[in-house]
């Protein structure tokens, strides 16, 4: 109206107002385009429907010309600030009594075709205006924000009145009046019965988990039906009954697609369609769980201030038999539905329950989840490849090591089946040994006759044999794999096992032997320089059941025994250089192979000893393995000989010796000169100097000689006046004499061969020298004379 009259309105006055709508019916087209009036009085929020209804107009003014009232068509709107058009508002004009037949009746005052109103003619101040038809908006909502209407599942009837305060012929039934100034209007809102149906209730699906291995998953899934909101998230619109809620599931398994349905609330026992059963009380006793509803006796309403419905349930879905090419994993499928009516028992459905995302997208209004997917993935077949090595014999153990040079041994193989019992039997294909080939096909051993079949939990197994050599340190590494298909999926399983064989080290082991070229030896003795000379024959052999030994040393030492102890006597000689074989000095390493011996000879030279007594020396000889370096775990081999010494046949010589004490007097004979002893020689040898003769010695020692000690001779001192022989002296006999003794050991025989009779002469000779320094000498001859059988 705003527009019509060109300027904003103030809708205040009060002269003419609509005080009752007693809805009658509403205006429905059928399939074929024909009208028909319905008594189910029910609207779609925000939707326009066309309505009979009995109007009271109600007169507050004694008269007033040419009424008409204006409903708005579109949500949100009121009447007197929205443009007047067609699509704005309907108008509702009453017609004077009797015109043209229109059932609107109202009075007749001014002579136009719109219907006036005069307050004293009416009872109670008002009139009807029965089954009037107007179009108007289905709307549950509080317009002006300041009450009395709330949202309360009735229909608001939202009109504007307007009339003319003059009397005059100027209305036409097609236009009907406004205000004829701005304040001229009525407008006011208020709930009819006309239910308006709430805006469907939504519904999430969740899972969990989202999948599950083969052969079977446990799903469980959240189901959440809540009531329409508005703008504001706030829930909306009248109660809702939700009377069913059901699940529907299709699947990619070819032989159990679907779709097959649930009615989650009336089942309280497990029950299987296709490869899914939904869980029933004795499997699933969750407080919320779907099952504990009955919905069609008792159904779940919800309302503003409790607007939501949760509930789970939990299904397992059993497949074994998956797709056979990729993606190998099963999809299940399913989605929620939901029926609800209104809880005003008007028997209204709330949203459409005929929906169906299988088959078209959602829209808004449909009562269905989304679809959810779970899968049933592809447990991969699996397979335990064990391949171990056995010793040969009686009681034969698993090795892990052989003694070098190794042997023959058994290789075992089991090939295991741990795949699921879904996934079984499995079929072996292929066992392939990465050293000895195709062992399927091979005809040493059993592998090749033995069943391919593996069973559930089961196992198949082969053997053979193969001769394993090597030296310490090496090892001998062969793997074998196996692949086996499964029955359902056809799908490989593969597996592979090493075995390890270590070849431990075989300790090294050489021999000595000593052996003289004699077992005896003539006694040396006595005589300290007197030696005998063996020669000894060393063999040493490599006695090593594998390895070769390098020889590199050979000492030699001798020794007693004191009860069982030895007591090497001496020091140790090394005689690795006088050990020489075919050239080559044991110095300078002999290498043997196993079994293999070598000897040398070497002359020990230092023999001593008594007749009744043994000589007894020790050889050592050292070497190493070639699992070794020198120095780091050497071997050594010892050997012990003994020789006899014999007697020598006896022999005696008998020599004689003797010694003689020679006492000279000497006299200076001199009438006036003192003189001095300086020379006295016995043969040439200076007795005052202690020499000694060709076949004596000389001691100048002194002597008693007939009862009388003698001294020493001595040389007189030339620079002593008073060491000197006197002069004659008269009178004093002894006054120029000098006696002195010496010693002379003759030796045996004189110094010649010993004969019967040997004699030899001597001459002892002075010589005085005076105090003028003249010389005068004199001698003695003396013979001594051996006789061996005087």
């Amino acid at each position: 109206m705003k527009d019509v009259i060109g300027e904003a309105l103030n809708c205040t006055a009060n002269d003419v107002e609509i005080t009752e709508v007693v809805p009658k019916g509403i205006v429905l087209v059928d399939e074929e385009g024909h009208k028909y009036i319905s008594n189910d009085l029910t609207c779609t929020l925000n939707q326009t429907f066309t309505l009979v209804a009995d109007v009271k107009v109600r007169a507050n003014a004694a008269e007033r010309w040419d009424t008409t009232f204006y409903v708005p068509l579109k949500e949100g709107q009121d009447p007197d600030v929205i443009s007047q058009d067609n699509q704005a508002c309907s108008r509702l004009l009453p017609i004077p009594d009797g015109t043209n037949g229109n059932p609107y009746v109202a009075q007749q005052l001014d002579g136009d075709a719109c219907g006036d109103i005069a307050k004293a003619d009416l009872t109670d101040d008002q009139y009807i205006l029965e089954n009037a038809q107007f179009t108007m908006i289905c709307a549950d909502e509080d317009p002006d924000g300041d009450g009395p209407l709330t949202p309360d599942g009735m229909a608001d009837f939202n009109y504007c009145a307007a009339w003319d305060n003059i009397e005059r012929n100027n209305c036409s039934a097609d236009d009907g009046q406004v205000p004829n100034n701005k304040s001229k209007c009525k407008c006011d809102n208020f709930p009819i019965d006309v239910f308006v149906e709430p805006d469907p209730a939504t519904v999430t699906k969740t899972v969990t988990p989202s999948s599950a291995e083969e052969p079977y998953g446990l799903f469980t899934y959240t189901v959440k039906i809540e009531k329409a909101q508005d703008a504001s998230g706030n829930p909306t619109g009248a109660n809702v009954n939700i009377t069913d809620i059901t699940d529907t599931y299709k699947s990619s398994d070819t032989a159990n697609p679907g779709p097959y349905t649930f009615d989650l609330d009336d089942t309280d026992t497990d029950s299987t369609l296709g490869n899914v059963t939904l869980l029933g009380a004795g499997s699933y006793d969750a407080a919320n769980a779907c099952w504990r509803l009955d919905l069609s006796s008792s159904p779940v309403t919800l309302t503003n201030s409790s607007p939501t419905l949760v509930c789970t349930f939990r299904v397992r879905i059993d497949d074994i038999d998956l797709r056979d090419t990729d993606p190998r994993d099963e999809d299940y499928f399913d989605f929620i539905r939901f029926s609800a009516t209104d809880s005003e028992n008007r028997g209204t459905d709330v949203g459409d329950d005929t929906c169906n995302p299988f088959d078209a997208p959602l829209v808004a209004g449909d009562n269905c989840s989304e679809v959810v997917a779970v899968k049933i993935t592809n447990d991969v077949p699996s397979i335990e490849v064990s391949k171990t090595i056995w010793s040969l014999g009686a009681d034969p153990v698993e090795l892990t090591s052989i003694p070098e040079p190794g042997g023959t041994v058994e290789f075992r193989i089991e090939v295991k089946n741990t795949s699921g019992a879904h996934d079984s039997p499995l079929t072996l294909e292929s066992l392939e040994d990465d050293v000895y080939g195709d062992l399927l096909s091979r005809l040493e051993g059993d592998c090749d006759i033995m069943s391919t079949s593996i069973a559930f939990n089961s196992s198949v197994s082969c053997s053979f044999t193969e001769l394993l050599t090597g030296n310490f340190g090496d090892q001998h590494d062969n793997e074998v794999t196996a692949v086996a298909r499964d029955t359902t999926e056809d799908q490989t399983a593969t597996d592979d096992d090493p075995a390890t064989l270590l070849f431990s080290d075989v300790d090294a082991m050489i021999s000595l032997t000593k052996t003289p070229d004699v077992s005896s030896v003539l006694e040396t003795a006595d005589n300290a320089d007197a030696y005998r000379t063996v020669n000894y024959t060393f063999e040493f052999t490599n006695t090593s059941p594998a390895d070769d030994v390098t020889f590199f040393q050979l000492t030699d030492i001798e020794y007693e025994l004191d009860g069982l102890t030895k007591v090497y006597i001496g020091s140790l000689a090394d005689i690795s250089d006088d050990c020489i074989v075919d050239g080559v000095a044991l110095s300078e390493e002999i290498t043997l192979m196993p079994g293999e011996s070598a000897s040398c000879v070497v002359a020990i030279t230092d023999i001593q000893g008594y007749y009744g007594d043994l000589y007894r020396n020790e050889a050592v000889i050292y070497g190493y393995d070639d699992d070794h370096v020198k120095g780091e775990d050497d071997l050594e081999a010892m050997a012990v000989a003994h020789i006899e010494f014999t007697p020598s046949l006896p022999s005696a010589k008998m020599d004689m010796a003797t010694s003689s004490l020679i006492v000279v007097e000497i006299a200076n004979t001199s009438p006036v000169r003192d003189a001095r002893l300086s020379t006295l020689t016995i043969d040439g040898a200076s007795v005052l100097d202690g020499q000694n003769g060709g076949n004596f010695s000389m001691l100048n020692t002194g002597g008693t000689y007939d009862g009388e000690t003698y001294l020493a001779c001595t040389r007189h001192d030339p620079t002593d006046d008073t060491d000197v022989i006197s002069h004659i002296v008269v009178g004093d006999p002894a006054a120029n004499k000098y006696s002195c003794a010496f010693t002379v050991e003759w030796d045996p025989g004189l110094g010649f061969p010993l004969l019967d009779v040997n004699a030899t002469d001597f001459n002892i000779f002075v010589e005085l020298t005076d105090t003028a320094g003249n010389t005068s000498g004199d001698f003695v001859e003396i013979t001594v004379t051996t006789d061996k059988n005087p």
